[in-house]
Formats: C-alpha cells, sequence, structure tokens
C-alpha cells in the first residue's frame, strides 16, 4: 500500500489502532495517552510530543509489531513509550529502530517503561541497524510485578555510537532473562544494566556478547543487586578484532540480603588462531574465516 500523505499515514494508523482495540489491544500516541490516563503521568511528568502507548488487556495470538526509522539527515528522533500487560496475559513483541540510509548523521532518543502486572510475561526480540556517524541513546525501565516474566533480546550489528541504559526492578518470584548481542565496526558503544532483586525469590539471567573491530571502544557496566533472598548471574563476554579496538566489562554485585545468590563470568580474548587456521585449511579465506568465527561467538 502506498501512503501518499501524512494524513494518510495518520488514518491507517488510527484504523490499525481501532482493529486492535477490538482485539484488546489499545494503542495512542503518547501526547494522547498522556491527556487522557493518570498511569502515563506517573511515569512522564511532562507531556511527550511522541512515541506511543500501549495497553494489552486481553490475551492475544499475535506478535505485536513497532518501527521506528529515520531517512531525513541531521533528523533528531525523541520518543517516550509506555508498555502496560495486565495480569495474566502472554505477549510477544518484535521492534526495529533504524536508519534507511547511510551518512544521515542522525540522533535517536528513546525512553521507555515496559510494565508487567501479576503473572504476566512479555518475549521481546528488539532490533537495531545504524550507522558510525549516527548518534543513539536508549533508557528502558522494567518493572515486573508478581510472579511476572520478561524475556528480552537486543540484536544490533551496526550500533553506530551508542549509549544504552536499562533498569529492571523485580518483585517476588518475577523472573528477567536479558540478552544483548552486538557486533560494533567503528563504534563508541557504552552500555548500563542495573538489576534490582526487590522480590523474595526473584531472579535475573543478563548475557553480553558484544565484538569490537577496528577502532571500536565498548565500555559495558552490570550490575545486580540482591535486596531479598533471589538469584542472579552475569555473563559478559568480548571479542576484539583489530589492533585498535579496546573493550572494558565489568560485572558488579552487590548484596544485600545473605540469603541472595549472585554470581558472574566475564572473558574477553580474540580470534583463535587454531580455529582460523583450521577453517583456512577448509578452503575459506581469512576474512570469510574470520565472519563464520564471529557469526558463531554471536550466535544464541
Amino acid at each position: 500500500m502506498v501512503m501518499k500523505s501524512a494524513k494518510n499515514v495518520y488514518h491507517q494508523v488510527n484504523e490499525i489502532a481501532k482493529i486492535l482495540e477490538v482485539k484488546g489491544v489499545k494503542v495512542l500516541r503518547i501526547s494522547e495517552a498522556w491527556e487522557k490516563y493518570r498511569i502515563v503521568k506517573e511515569y512522564f511528568e511532562k507531556k511527550p510530543k511522541d512515541g506511543f502507548f500501549l495497553w494489552i488487556k486481553k490475551q492475544i495470538n499475535f506478535p505485536i509489531s513497532t518501527c521506528l526509522e529515520i531517512s531525513k539527515e541531521k533528523f533528531k528522533q525523541k520518543i517516550a513509550n509506555l508498555t502496560l500487560i495486565e495480569k495474566g496475559i502472554k505477549a510477544k513483541a518484535l521492534m526495529l529502530c533504524s536508519a534507511l540510509k547511510k551518512d544521515l548523521n542522525c540522533y535517536h532518543l528513546a525512553n521507555g517503561f515496559i510494565i508487567l502486572r501479576k503473572n504476566a510475561s512479555l518475549e521481546v526480540k528488539h532490533f537495531h541497524n545504524w550507522n558510525t556517524s549516527d548518534k543513539i541513546q536508549m533508557n528502558y525501565n522494567f518493572l515486573l510485578e508478581k510472579n511476572s516474566y520478561v524475556n528480552y533480546i537486543f540484536k544490533s550489528f551496526n550500533p553506530g555510537n551508542v549509549k544504552f541504559n536499562t533498569f529492571a526492578e523485580l518483585k517476588t518470584y518475577a523472573k528477567f532473562e536479558k540478552k544483548v548481542i552486538m557486533d560494533s565496526k567503528n563504534s563508541d558503544v557504552n552500555l548500563n544494566s542495573i538489576f534490582t532483586l526487590n522480590g523474595v525469590h526473584s531472579s535475573v539471567i543478563s548475557t553480553l556478547k558484544v565484538v569490537a573491530r577496528n577502532e571500536s571502544k565498548v565500555i559495558a557496566v552490570s550490575k545486580l543487586i540482591g535486596k531479598e533472598q533471589s538469584r542472579g548471574h552475569l555473563e559478559c563476554q568480548g571479542l576484539l578484532i583489530g589492533k585498535k579496538a579496546k573493550i572494558n566489562l565489568t560485572p558488579s554485585l552487590i548484596v544485600e540480603n545473605r540469603n541472595a545468590l549472585l554470581t558472574h563470568e566475564a572473558s574477553i580474548g580474540k580470534i583463535s588462531e587454531d580455529e582460523l587456521n583450521y577453517l583456512r585449511s577448509r578452503g575459506l579465506n581469512e576474512e570469510e574465516a574470520i565472519e563464520l568465527l564471529i557469526t558463531g561467538f554471536l550466535s544464541e
């Protein structure tokens, strides 16, 4: 379907929102939701201009998809999103953020809140595709109520210059599994994750796999805070490709309850010469062999 004007786009978005609402999903522009619902004001003190409010009120049998793209040079995209999943709902989401052209020198800022009520679950696959000149900043806040569950997978194979902050608070029996997979090619990457285990028997498993190529610089700080009897594990892995690439991985464990069990494992390495020579002996050139080994390292 060809969209000829912004008016047509707005009309089609409204029509999609009407269809989804019949199925139990409320979709509004964040500015409209801020005027209509008190809960939006609880998370955004000032009225946001751009972004969405997604409210899943009934069980659905299809994944929710969101797509944010930039095609204009030096465009600044500032969005605020709020996702609310009601009690007992099991949902899946696919998210895509990207630049549609090279050398746009664009800016993408996303502030998001994802709230799961009691016994709710959410599986998210989030993909980013930018260019080295693009600047990206993301601040995502998760609140998991009793016995809720989140499985969040983030992948970026051309991250640009990115700052990615994740904050998660877990109540009783809540569980959060997070996996970040990133291949930086000439990027400045700053990753910061803080998981607060506020509920008895809450748990977190956080996995980071990052490749730094050429002159990339990666700083990643992952922090677990155990306030109640809980379990958590941080796994951080880095792979250096190129003499000027740098990776700094810092796992941090803070125990405030003697019954909390928190662990971590961190490693930074390079391509194995033995594996590289083996693949070259099988007919691959050096570049092909390196790419194959990187693909294996970044696999889920």
